[in-house]
């Protein structure tokens, strides 16, 4: 169980970093982002909070029995946080349900970052598992 953690952890944080990138190169190529990359208290902030989180939601991702298929395991996640951003955090940050308030670029934008932590965390969930 302590390895399970660990990896879990360590994938997630890995995962975090993934969607961070994703929204920073979202954010380059001029679509309206979460974060500000040349803010670089507020950048740091925003990564480390993506990657703790991340590597909490990969503890669970590591301990829950889900399919053997990364992929579908990751899309899977991915979907499962993009749903506690949708009805949870954008609505009690007055943006409304999946941010629609706000326009449907952050809907997009939401789904695009959990997917790409949830299917990198999976991969390395995976892969750490089968060492």
């Amino acid at each position: 169980m302590p390895k399970s953690i660990a990896i879990g952890f360590t994938s997630g944080a890995i995962g975090g970093l993934a969607n961070v990138l994703f929204l920073t190169i979202m954010t380059f190529i001029g679509i309206q982002s979460f974060i500000d990359p040349g803010n670089i208290p507020a950048f740091k902030a925003f990564l480390y909070k993506q990657m703790v989180w991340g590597g909490f939601w990969g503890i669970i991702m590591a301990m829950i029995y889900m399919p053997k298929n990364w992929l579908l395991r990751g899309i899977i996640f991915g979907l499962i946080t993009a749903a506690v951003v949708f009805f949870y955090i954008l609505p009690t940050k007055g943006l409304g349900i999946a941010g629609l308030e706000k326009g449907i670029h952050i809907l997009l934008l939401v789904l695009g970052a959990d997917l790409t932590w949830g299917i990198v965390t999976s991969f390395f969930v995976s892969h750490f598992n089968s060492k």
